[in-house]
């Protein structure tokens, strides 16, 4: 599906106008917090369509108007306009051992009867 720089950029001015009846903001005069995720929305759209000016490659311009249509749907499913976080696994891949991270952070047990009670296996 191909996405137009402008009409991605339209939809993302909707969603800041939509944006008080999505969380449920009726009140006469708008919650401020309300009010900064309309200008959050509108000024994030057009920084990052100033940003993304020059981009030539065809493909790369997709890829960046397919995250911008997910990041409104998720904003708008989640009534959350600021992008979601991305963390870190814990642990390294340097630490983890062939049987996985158990060594490096547990004592393996030693015994058959510790083993199962762990496993989840009845010990009958």
């Amino acid at each position: 599906m191909s996405l137009n720089v402008m009409s991605v950029y339209r939809q993302a001015l909707r969603l800041a106008r939509r944006w008080p009846a999505i969380v449920g903001d009726f009140n006469t005069p708008l919650e401020d917090r309300t009010l900064r995720d309309i200008a959050y929305i509108r000024s994030e759209a057009s920084e990052l369509v100033r940003r993304d000016r020059g981009l030539t490659d065809p493909q790369e311009i997709q890829d960046k108007l397919q995250d911008g249509s997910n990041r409104m749907a998720i904003a708008e499913h989640y009534k959350i306009p600021y992008p979601r976080p991305v963390y870190k696994a814990t642990g390294s891949a340097d630490a983890m051992s062939a049987d996985g991270a158990w060594n490096t952070y547990n004592e393996k047990p030693e015994d058959n009867e510790h083993a199962s009670a762990l496993s989840g296996a009845p010990t009958w």
